[in-house]
């Protein structure tokens, strides 16, 4: 019963507002003005000041500073962590080595993994770097070149996060379970 007096509310006054804004409008098309595009300014008024431009350029080196900050603290931490777990999983196989255990196929599943964190590491270069040259290239074209680099900057982008979750995928699917079994065999 509540909600169907709250609908009816709700719609008598969706239906009073829309009248309440029908009759503001002006009946007589004359009275009413046309902005103009910017194709039909003049030309005056279509350039952009040097002005404009320097401060367009200066937040456009901005924000790919921010962006290039953020992304190498972000790059160095994976890095750090993926060091430690390469670390901790290497006196891991010593460990179960000395406890007699065969390792093997735990350590070319670690080979596979290096070469994961080897291909982040190199994609976070080619990234950082495509980002410079953005950031660079930014202010000289600002409106042909900067989009350009900015879709292949994203692109590398997408490539890294997937470098990202290939490795995170590995580890759970594939290691963690082999030294869990490793573990649990000697039990």
């Amino acid at each position: 019963m509540k909600k169907l007096l709250f609908l009816v509310i709700g719609l008598s006054l969706l239906l009073l507002t829309g009248q309440i804004a029908s009759a503001q409008v002006p009946s007589d098309a004359s009275t009413l003005r046309r902005v103009p595009s910017v194709k039909s300014a003049p030309a005056a008024v279509r350039d952009v000041s040097p002005e404009r431009l320097e401060q367009r350029c200066q937040v456009v080196q901005q924000k790919f500073t921010t962006h290039l900050n953020r992304y190498q603290l972000n790059t160095r931490q994976h890095t750090a962590r993926y060091e430690r777990m390469q670390a901790r999983l290497n006196a891991l196989v010593v460990r179960l080595n000395e406890a007699g255990k065969d390792t093997g196929e735990l350590e070319d599943a670690l080979a596979v993994f290096d070469q994961k964190i080897q291909l982040f590491t190199d994609n976070a270069d080619d990234f950082m770097a495509s980002l410079r040259s953005a950031q660079e290239t930014a202010c000289s074209d600002l409106e042909t070149t900067l989009p350009n680099k900015a879709v292949e900057t994203r692109s590398l982008l997408l490539l890294l996060k997937e470098n990202v979750t290939a490795i995170k995928n590995y580890w759970q699917e594939i290691i963690r379970p082999m030294i869990t079994a490793l573990i649990a065999e000697g039990e």
